[in-house]
Protein backbone atom coordinates (compact mmCIF):
# COMPACT_ATOMS: atom_id res chain seq x y z
CA UNK A 1 0.00 0.00 0.00
CA UNK A 2 1.48 3.47 -1.31
CA UNK A 3 2.51 5.38 1.93
CA UNK A 4 0.91 8.67 2.88
CA UNK A 5 3.11 11.86 2.24
CA UNK A 6 4.35 13.96 5.74
CA UNK A 7 1.62 16.53 4.31
CA UNK A 8 -1.18 15.04 4.52
CA UNK A 9 -0.99 14.04 8.18
CA UNK A 10 -4.28 16.19 8.69
CA UNK A 11 -6.24 13.40 6.52
CA UNK A 12 -5.02 10.68 8.19
CA UNK A 13 -7.32 10.30 11.17
CA UNK A 14 -10.49 10.66 8.55
CA UNK A 15 -9.27 8.13 6.27
CA UNK A 16 -7.97 5.95 8.68
CA UNK A 17 -11.53 5.60 10.12
CA UNK A 18 -12.97 4.54 7.27
CA UNK A 19 -10.58 1.59 7.06
CA UNK A 20 -10.60 1.02 10.58
CA UNK A 21 -14.09 -0.59 12.40
CA UNK A 22 -15.49 1.87 15.05
CA UNK A 23 -14.66 -1.29 17.86
CA UNK A 24 -11.18 -1.79 16.65
CA UNK A 25 -10.46 1.82 17.14
CA UNK A 26 -11.63 1.59 20.62
CA UNK A 27 -8.61 -0.52 21.67
CA UNK A 28 -6.22 1.57 20.36
CA UNK A 29 -5.34 5.67 21.33
CA UNK A 30 -5.14 8.63 18.63
CA UNK A 31 -1.72 8.07 19.62
CA UNK A 32 -1.15 4.58 18.98
CA UNK A 33 -2.63 4.99 15.50
CA UNK A 34 -0.24 7.48 14.98
CA UNK A 35 2.86 5.71 16.16
CA UNK A 36 2.22 2.41 13.85
CA UNK A 37 1.39 4.83 11.23
CA UNK A 38 5.18 6.29 11.61
CA UNK A 39 6.35 2.76 12.15
CA UNK A 40 4.88 2.06 8.09
CA UNK A 41 2.30 -0.20 9.27
CA UNK A 42 -0.59 -0.33 6.81
CA UNK A 43 -4.22 0.16 8.16
CA UNK A 44 -5.02 -3.25 7.92
CA UNK A 45 -2.03 -4.32 9.98
CA UNK A 46 -3.19 -1.79 12.09
CA UNK A 47 -6.31 -2.63 12.56
CA UNK A 48 -5.43 -6.45 13.46
CA UNK A 49 -3.17 -5.29 15.87
CA UNK A 50 -6.18 -2.74 17.59
CA UNK A 51 -8.46 -5.64 17.55
CA UNK A 52 -6.78 -7.85 19.83
CA UNK A 53 -8.52 -7.68 23.49
CA UNK A 54 -7.22 -5.21 26.33
CA UNK A 55 -5.96 -7.25 29.16
CA UNK A 56 -8.00 -6.13 32.04
CA UNK A 57 -5.26 -6.31 34.82
CA UNK A 58 -6.00 -8.47 38.39
CA UNK A 59 -6.33 -6.74 41.45
CA UNK A 60 -3.26 -7.48 42.07
CA UNK A 61 -1.13 -6.61 38.99
CA UNK A 62 1.94 -6.25 37.37
CA UNK A 63 2.61 -3.19 35.60
CA UNK A 64 5.77 -3.28 33.40
CA UNK A 65 8.07 -0.75 33.26
CA UNK A 66 7.48 2.93 31.48
CA UNK A 67 9.95 2.12 28.83
CA UNK A 68 8.44 -1.38 28.25
CA UNK A 69 5.11 -0.12 27.07
CA UNK A 70 5.49 1.50 24.21
CA UNK A 71 7.26 -1.50 21.81
CA UNK A 72 6.12 -1.78 18.51
CA UNK A 73 5.19 -5.11 17.63
CA UNK A 74 7.02 -7.51 15.69
CA UNK A 75 6.11 -7.73 11.82
CA UNK A 76 6.37 -11.02 10.15
CA UNK A 77 6.09 -12.21 6.30
CA UNK A 78 2.97 -11.18 4.80
CA UNK A 79 0.19 -13.88 5.78
CA UNK A 80 1.63 -14.42 9.17
CA UNK A 81 0.33 -13.29 12.31
CA UNK A 82 1.62 -10.16 14.68
CA UNK A 83 3.50 -11.25 18.06
CA UNK A 84 3.02 -8.46 20.33
CA UNK A 85 5.45 -8.65 23.00
CA UNK A 86 3.63 -10.25 25.85
CA UNK A 87 3.37 -8.17 29.73
CA UNK A 88 5.40 -8.51 32.59
CA UNK A 89 4.83 -12.14 34.06
CA UNK A 90 3.16 -12.25 37.27
CA UNK A 91 5.41 -11.79 39.83
CA UNK A 92 5.49 -14.21 43.04
CA UNK A 93 5.62 -11.44 45.32
CA UNK A 94 2.62 -10.06 44.10
CA UNK A 95 1.02 -12.77 46.19
CA UNK A 96 3.51 -13.02 49.12
CA UNK A 97 2.67 -9.66 50.08
CA UNK A 98 0.00 -9.76 53.30
CA UNK A 99 -1.52 -6.11 51.04
CA UNK A 100 -4.24 -4.95 48.45
CA UNK A 101 -3.95 -3.46 45.26
CA UNK A 102 -0.35 -4.62 45.39
CA UNK A 103 1.37 -3.42 42.23
CA UNK A 104 5.28 -4.17 41.33
CA UNK A 105 7.25 -1.73 38.52
CA UNK A 106 10.52 -1.46 37.73
CA UNK A 107 11.39 0.93 39.76
CA UNK A 108 8.52 0.63 42.89
CA UNK A 109 6.76 -1.99 45.45
CA UNK A 110 3.27 -0.86 45.91
CA UNK A 111 0.60 -2.23 48.16
CA UNK A 112 -2.18 -1.08 51.04
CA UNK A 113 -2.28 -2.18 54.38
CA UNK A 114 -5.51 -1.48 56.61
CA UNK A 115 -3.59 -1.22 60.35
CA UNK A 116 -5.63 -0.40 63.54
CA UNK A 117 -4.29 2.12 66.27
CA UNK A 118 -5.57 3.41 69.52
CA UNK A 119 -5.79 6.73 69.43
CA UNK A 120 -7.13 7.88 73.17
CA UNK A 121 -6.89 6.85 76.71
CA UNK A 122 -9.33 3.75 77.79
CA UNK A 123 -12.61 3.97 79.22
CA UNK A 124 -14.54 2.67 82.43
CA UNK A 125 -14.68 -1.05 80.89
CA UNK A 126 -10.81 -1.10 79.58
CA UNK A 127 -11.63 -0.13 75.61
CA UNK A 128 -10.02 2.35 73.78
CA UNK A 129 -10.83 4.41 70.86
CA UNK A 130 -9.25 2.95 67.82
CA UNK A 131 -8.78 4.13 64.09
CA UNK A 132 -7.76 1.95 61.28
CA UNK A 133 -7.09 3.99 58.20
CA UNK A 134 -5.70 2.56 55.22
CA UNK A 135 -1.99 3.07 54.46
CA UNK A 136 -0.76 3.31 51.17
CA UNK A 137 3.08 2.26 51.14
CA UNK A 138 4.95 2.87 47.84
CA UNK A 139 8.85 1.37 48.43
CA UNK A 140 11.45 2.74 45.78
CA UNK A 141 13.36 -0.67 45.06
CA UNK A 142 16.89 1.46 44.25
CA UNK A 143 18.72 1.48 46.99
CA UNK A 144 16.58 -0.78 49.00
CA UNK A 145 18.09 -3.49 51.00
CA UNK A 146 16.69 -6.16 53.04
CA UNK A 147 17.71 -6.20 56.98
CA UNK A 148 16.00 -9.02 58.50
CA UNK A 149 13.24 -11.68 58.67
CA UNK A 150 11.07 -11.22 61.99
CA UNK A 151 7.85 -12.26 63.27
CA UNK A 152 5.58 -9.66 64.27
CA UNK A 153 5.01 -10.54 67.32
CA UNK A 154 8.49 -11.87 68.03
CA UNK A 155 8.18 -15.94 67.85
CA UNK A 156 4.20 -15.96 66.78
CA UNK A 157 2.40 -13.71 64.18
CA UNK A 158 2.66 -13.40 60.36
CA UNK A 159 6.16 -12.53 58.72
CA UNK A 160 7.80 -9.52 58.18
CA UNK A 161 10.80 -8.76 56.43
CA UNK A 162 12.72 -5.55 57.61
CA UNK A 163 13.57 -3.09 55.28
CA UNK A 164 15.47 -0.03 54.41
CA UNK A 165 15.41 2.26 51.72
CA UNK A 166 13.16 4.84 50.44
CA UNK A 167 9.78 4.41 51.63
CA UNK A 168 6.47 6.42 50.92
CA UNK A 169 3.41 6.17 53.53
CA UNK A 170 -0.25 7.58 52.36
CA UNK A 171 -3.33 7.21 54.28
CA UNK A 172 -5.92 7.19 52.04
CA UNK A 173 -8.99 6.97 54.54
CA UNK A 174 -10.92 9.43 55.22
CA UNK A 175 -9.48 10.88 58.59
CA UNK A 176 -12.24 14.17 59.11
CA UNK A 177 -14.07 12.22 61.85
CA UNK A 178 -10.91 12.43 64.29
CA UNK A 179 -10.66 14.71 66.73
CA UNK A 180 -7.08 16.87 66.50
CA UNK A 181 -5.99 15.10 69.17
CA UNK A 182 -6.94 11.78 67.90
CA UNK A 183 -5.32 12.33 64.27
CA UNK A 184 -2.01 13.73 66.56
CA UNK A 185 -1.55 10.47 68.41
CA UNK A 186 -2.49 8.52 65.17
CA UNK A 187 0.35 10.29 62.84
CA UNK A 188 3.05 9.21 65.89
CA UNK A 189 1.68 5.90 65.68
CA UNK A 190 2.28 5.35 62.40
CA UNK A 191 6.12 4.28 61.41
CA UNK A 192 7.81 6.73 59.92
CA UNK A 193 11.41 7.28 58.02
CA UNK A 194 13.38 4.62 56.01
CA UNK A 195 12.74 1.41 57.48
CA UNK A 196 9.50 -0.61 56.73
CA UNK A 197 8.06 -3.87 57.71
CA UNK A 198 6.89 -6.08 54.53
CA UNK A 199 4.12 -8.02 55.37
CA UNK A 200 4.63 -11.30 54.58
CA UNK A 201 1.24 -13.99 54.02
CA UNK A 202 1.33 -16.28 56.46
CA UNK A 203 2.35 -20.09 55.62
CA UNK A 204 4.38 -18.23 52.36
CA UNK A 205 7.99 -19.97 52.40
CA UNK A 206 10.41 -17.30 53.40
CA UNK A 207 13.40 -18.50 51.70
CA UNK A 208 11.87 -18.41 48.29
CA UNK A 209 10.72 -14.63 49.47
CA UNK A 210 13.87 -13.57 50.24
CA UNK A 211 15.41 -14.77 47.00
CA UNK A 212 12.73 -13.16 44.69
CA UNK A 213 12.80 -9.69 46.57
CA UNK A 214 16.62 -10.01 46.29
CA UNK A 215 16.03 -10.20 42.33
CA UNK A 216 14.15 -7.17 42.21
CA UNK A 217 16.22 -4.81 44.48
CA UNK A 218 19.11 -2.72 42.75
Amino acid sequence: MRRLKPCASLVIPLAFSIVVPLSAQATCSRDDVDHYLEKGFTPSQITAICRMAPVIPHQNAVIPAPSSVRQSPQVEQPGQTYNVPPSTPHHFMIDAINGYDTILTAETLSYTKKQCYDVGEEDLFGFSPEVCPEIRYTLHLKGMKMIDTTKKYFLFGPSEIQLEGQVQRDIISDLGNLKPEQKEILLKKIDIGDKVALPIQQGTPMARVKTELQKILY
